[in-house]
């Protein structure tokens, strides 16, 4: 009997190699989903060098998901699918995050109708067509996998499913751990802020156990309204598409009812903010220059805003706005040059009258080269303008204060005459 248990919890060869292959690939498998949300290599041995409880949770939470392999007899077909699974769902993260800026969450299995409804504005021909090919061949692996594999242990030592034990004791341990220190921590309305302190395996999981809502104090339109109108101020970013479905997934996950955030969000009346499609330019500017040029790169950076949720329009319309302020400009230099100083009681007080003129002309004089080089930036790329822009701005605002603080004397002097 006792040779019989000494047997069952023998460690062999195989059994070895099944951890260590086990082990292996849970750090690829994490390696993969946090390079894909994040982006770069180096963001990802961050994560591990100053956040290492972090990386840790995430890692442990993949070999839990992945521990069955030591129960079951087609171990190669199981790891294979939830390779798949898991890799499947970080790349559509990564997707999602460049269309809308928020990742993948359990509540957008709930969205799929509405997201086959506005899928066409971003997934093409072609994109269709790879997902399809893809598809078919996984499901081929599968099936030759899982035909081929004819393990007749089902166990190849019992210490291995032990295994499977000690992460489900030690999984919540560090996970608590990790919370009371502050490295993790949810942030319900930036999601993918959330998922980069936390990291994404978990983060998904989490976003799971999030969905079950309560209903919250003071339930009605009016406190909806209220959270609506404070996001939106707060907006720096986001395009008013991205806006409204970060609003609306937000909303749901507090516990509003998605009928009633959708009739809400539909009263909003909020215009695309050219501030923001300004900076998201130049930043996909910076990004895409050392790759692309001409109409080529133009296209792409459209491209990309439009994926932002930014409307083909108003990515042409900040150029009209660009001639239009220089129009403007170049007009009020001309009313100030056509403008006749008009004699004051004493010349001191007419000079002054026309410095202050001098003072106006320059400032747009200025605001004319500020918007010359906003319009380098947008139409001819060229990023070196951005610095000449804030140069010309300062030198614009000193002038008009220049011109208040004269007048102001000048009102002060006839005054006390």
């Amino acid at each position: 009997m006792k040779k019989d248990l000494k047997g069952l919890f023998k460690v062999n060869k195989k059994s070895m190699t099944e951890v260590l292959l086990w082990l292996i690939g849970g750090m690829l498998l994490l390696f993969v989903s946090e390079y894909l949300l994040r982006g770069k290599v180096r963001y990802v041995k961050l994560l591990l060098l100053n956040k290492s409880g972090v990386f840790l949770v995430n890692y442990l939470l993949l070999l839990l998901i992945t521990s069955p392999i030591f129960i079951l007899k087609r171990k190669n077909t199981f790891y294979f699918l939830m390779s798949f699974i898991i890799v499947t769902i970080s790349g559509v993260s990564k997707y999602l995050c460049l269309v809308r800026g928020v990742p993948f969450t359990f509540s957008d299995i709930y969205s799929i109708g509405e997201g086959l409804e506005i899928a066409g504005n971003y997934v093409t021909v072609p994109m269709v067509v790879g997902v399809l090919i893809f598809l078919i061949a996984v499901i081929g692996i599968t099936i030759f996998s899982f035909k081929k594999e004819k393990n007749k242990k089902r166990i190849n030592s019992y210490l291995n499913p032990l295994i499977i034990l000690v992460l489900i004791i030690v999984f919540p341990l560090v996970t608590k751990d990790q919370y009371a220190k502050g490295n993790m921590g949810y942030m319900r309305w930036d999601i993918t802020a959330s998922y980069k302190k936390n990291g994404y395996v978990f983060s998904t999981i989490e976003s799971a156990l999030k969905y079950v809502r309560v209903k919250p104090k003071g339930y009605s339109k009016e406190k909806i309204e209220k959270i609506i109108n404070k996001k939106i101020k707060a907006n720096k970013n986001l395009s008013r598409n991205n806006l409204i479905l970060k609003l609306k997934s937000y909303l749901i996950s507090l516990g509003y009812e998605s009928s009633m955030v959708v009739e809400m969000l539909n009263l909003v009346d909020y215009e695309e903010n050219n501030s923001i499609l300004e900076k998201e330019y130049q930043k996909e500017y910076k990004k895409l220059n050392k790759k692309y040029n001409g109409k080529e790169l133009e296209n792409k950076i459209k491209y990309n805003l439009y994926k932002k949720g930014f409307s083909l329009n108003d990515i042409d319309k900040v150029k009209d706005d660009i001639e239009k302020a220089k129009y403007m400009c170049d007009r009020v230099v001309e009313i100030y040059d056509d403008m006749d100083t008009p004699e004051l009681s004493q010349q001191e007080y007419t000079e002054v009258l026309n410095e202050c003129t001098e003072c106006m002309k320059d400032a747009y004089k200025l605001k004319y080269k500020a918007v010359e080089e906003t319009y380098n930036v947008v139409n001819n790329k060229d990023i070196t303008s951005i610095s000449n822009i804030q140069k010309y701005i300062k030198q614009s605002d000193e002038k008009i204060n220049q011109y208040k603080k004269k007048i102001n004397e000048l009102e002060e002097s006839i005054k006390n005459e």
